[in-house]
C-alpha cells in the first residue's frame, strides 16, 4: 500500500537522496544530476539548479549558504527569512530548489509547502525535530534533513 503519490519529476530522485550529516553534499550533488536532466528551458542556470534558504535563523540560513557553496551547480538565489517572504519570491523567480525550515513564525514550511502544491520546486525541509517527517514526505519532499548540517 501507498501511504502518499510522488510527483512524477521525482520518482527517481526519491531513491537518489538518502541525506544524513555525512553525505549532505553529495546529496545536493544527486539532486542536481537528476534535476538538471529534467529542467525546464527556461531556466538561466541550465548547469545547474537555482536554490532558495528558507529559515528564520539567520545562523541556519548561513550555514545552509556555505554548504551549498561547496556545490558548483548550486546556485543560492537568495535567502529568505520567513515561508511568507519565500512564497513572493518563488511568485517572481524560477527556483528549483528549496531548503525549508519547518518551524517558523506567521506561516510554517509546511503549510509553505501545502500552498505551493505540486508545482513548486523540489523541496528539502530543514529542522531540529524530526517529528515532522512522516507529515513532510506525505507532502512528497525530496528529504529532510535534521540540524545541525555538516558536510
Amino acid at each position: 500500500m501507498q501511504l502518499f503519490q510522488l510527483r512524477p519529476d521525482l520518482v527517481h530522485a526519491s531513491y537518489l537522496l538518502h541525506f544524513n550529516s555525512n553525505s549532505v553534499l553529495t546529496g545536493f550533488k544527486q539532486i542536481i544530476i537528476f534535476r538538471t536532466s529534467v529542467r525546464s528551458p527556461e531556466s538561466p542556470y541550465i548547469c545547474g539548479m537555482n536554490c532558495l534558504i528558507v529559515d528564520d535563523n539567520k545562523l541556519a540560513r548561513t550555514a545552509m549558504k556555505q554548504l551549498a557553496s561547496h556545490v558548483e551547480q548550486l546556485h543560492v538565489l537568495g535567502e529568505c527569512a520567513s515561508a511568507l517572504e519565500a512564497y513572493n519570491v518563488l511568485q517572481k523567480e524560477k527556483v528549483d530548489l528549496l531548503l525549508l525550515d519547518i518551524e517558523m513564525p506567521g506561516m510554517s514550511g509546511l503549510e509553505l509547502t501545502r500552498n505551493l502544491g505540486k508545482k513548486g520546486p523540489v523541496i528539502i525541509f530543514t529542522t531540529v525535530k524530526k517529528d515532522y517527517a512522516v507529515e513532510a514526505f506525505e507532502l512528497n519532499v525530496a528529504d529532510y534533513l535534521i540540524k545541525p548540517v555538516s558536510p
